[in-house]
């Protein structure tokens, strides 16, 4: 018998290429260089006239609220004579962000370092800026910040305009398991090994395969692979009477739009559900909410085409747990989703 090797390759109408872009809020474990042009305002009581600046950094998310970044920036305002002065500054600064439902999402900047104007002294700095996501890893800033400087005592305005390109997105890869892997042969084994590369490609980078083949309750977005079809999951809990997303699952639904940008010949319908409190007409409006709610996150922070997204109000129909119980009206207030893409398998 001639060896048989696994292969799998996504069929052609639904290969869209990996996208490997990660949006305002699914950027954890991502780095990015911020590029900033705009103004440096002196403290009034320097006597010097204001200047252009600009700077380059380095930064790495932590998470989608936190992050830490590395600055360095130059200005080149004259006194009173004309005569330029060179100054600059080099920081570091931690960036807290507050991830919101739309592409614009507010942060604010805390930091220190060395700064010289006039002479050379530490600094601190605070700020607050606006981040607009132009593409999955590009954004444009806005941000104005106040620098002291210490040993002058001497409080410097900085207002700029900027870019920020994300970059080093982790893969967040595990294969999926194979109960019956203990019954191969070393050689089907090593088949089986051979085909891990493959799948890596199939799955958008930063978005994780299920463990077991099934969801975990840690994982409210992967994929599982059965037979010939992969399929992107999706459970986002809600808290009772709310229609808010919660800001553990703005991951999970930033990964599913990771995936469709991934193969964008794909279509999602949310089905939005609610628990057996309260009237049924409530209910049913409130599960639809629910459903929307996910549908505008899609297309404003990962730019989902509308066509492609549609919703379900299915009230509280289909529980997947006992509304007698609060624990089990927890699992009920949700938002599913799956999205299949065929695989083809060639032996």
């Amino acid at each position: 018998m001639r060896k048989t090797l696994l292969c799998l390759a996504v069929s052609g109408a639904m290969l869209g290429g990996v996208n490997s872009a990660l949006a305002l809020s699914n950027v954890a474990g991502t780095y990015y260089m911020p590029l900033e042009f705009g103004v440096y305002h002196a403290d009034p009581t320097r006597d010097l006239g204001n200047s252009p600046f600009g700077s380059i950094g380095v930064g790495y998310n932590v998470n989608s609220f936190f992050a830490v970044q590395a600055n360095a920036g130059a200005m080149q305002p004259q006194d009173n004579d004309g005569n330029n002065l060179n100054g600059y500054l080099v920081d570091v600064e931690g960036k807290f962000s507050l991830p919101t439902q739309t592409s614009i999402m507010p942060f604010a900047l805390l930091g220190a370092g060395v700064m010289k104007m006039v002479s050379t002294n530490p600094m601190a700095d605070g700020g607050l800026g606006l981040t607009y996501a132009i593409a999955p890893d590009l954004n444009a800033n806005a941000t104005y910040r106040l620098a002291y400087q210490f040993g002058q005592g001497k409080s410097d305005a900085i207002a700029t305009l900027g870019l920020s390109w994300n970059f080093g997105a982790s893969q967040n890869f595990t294969a999926p398991a194979m109960t019956s892997s203990n019954n191969l042969t070393a050689e089907q084994q090593a088949m089986l090994a051979n085909s891990q590369p493959a799948l890596r490609k199939l799955v958008p980078a930063g978005v994780p395969v299920c463990t077991n083949g099934k969801m975990s309750p840690n994982q409210a977005g992967c994929v599982t692979f059965n037979g010939n079809i992969m399929t992107m999951h999706l459970n986002v809990k809600f808290e009772q009477n709310m229609a808010t997303i919660r800001p553990e699952y703005y991951g999970p639904i930033a990964r599913l739009g990771d995936f469709m940008n991934a193969y964008p010949n794909t279509d999602v319908v949310l089905y939005g559900y609610a628990s057996s409190e309260g009237p049924l007409a409530f209910n049913q409006n409130l599960s639809g909410k629910r459903a929307v709610v996910v549908e505008n996150y899609l297309i404003n922070v990962k730019h989902i085409s509308a066509s492609r997204i549609s919703t379900k109000a299915m009230g509280i129909s289909n529980p997947i747990a006992d509304n007698s119980t609060e624990a089990g009206r927890v699992l009920n207030r949700r938002v599913e989703a799956d999205v299949p893409v065929p695989v083809q398998i060639t032996r």
